[in-house]
């Protein structure tokens, strides 16, 4: 149950769920936790550790098959600098000042201060379409566009959670199976229950 829109979701399930439909700029590794150029073309260097220029990956599309812009990052980060959003994932990049569109395909990022843990923090803020959110946030969050491995099919509160392998992905983690389904089972009477109404 709740949303799966990354900017709120913060329940053991739909963090797994978001994990496979979504990408940062820079995502950690599962098992190792070492961070990787995810949507970022490379990962991320600066100078002075205050300012990143950041590409995109080229041909990054999101499951609707719109591209994955600079737009989209800055807006997926000032959601979540957003205090009124009461993100639960603010508290991660509190060192970052600005996120800033300067290019079709090219962000730039800037810092506060130096932090070390840079490139591991950007993979606290999934990236979304901005149009997809603005049209309809509350659709969104119930059947969200990333632009990961998988696309959600549907969700089933207390039943199932039904995956299938995006074809246009074009990034470093691609789907090994064409498709997967969760079976939800804390309440079999209940799973029973959902799956036939």
């Amino acid at each position: 149950s709740g949303s799966f829109d990354p900017l709120t979701a913060s329940g053991a399930v739909t963090q797994a769920v978001n994990w496979h439909l979504f990408e940062s700029l820079v995502n950690l590794d599962p098992v190792t936790r070492l961070p990787y150029a995810a949507l970022a073309a490379e990962m991320p260097t600066s100078e002075d550790g205050l300012t990143y220029t950041i590409k995109l990956r080229e041909g990054a599309t999101f499951h609707d098959g719109s591209p994955v812009t600079a737009d989209d990052v800055a807006f997926s980060f000032a959601r979540v600098q957003d205090p009124d959003s009461a993100s639960l994932f603010r508290s991660f990049i509190t060192f970052i000042d600005k996120v800033e569109a300067v290019a079709d395909d090219t962000v730039v990022v800037t810092t506060k201060f130096p932090f070390a843990q840079f490139n591991e923090r950007l993979g606290s803020v999934k990236i979304v379409p901005r149009a997809a959110v603005e049209a309809d946030a509350e659709g969104f969050g119930k059947l969200p566009i990333g632009s990961g491995p998988y696309k959600l099919i549907s969700a089933v509160p207390e039943a199932e959670i039904v995956f299938e392998r995006f074809d246009g992905y074009n990034g470093p983690r691609p789907a090994l199976a064409k498709d997967m389904t969760w079976s939800l089972i804390a309440d079999p009477t209940a799973r029973v229950n959902a799956l036939a109404s």
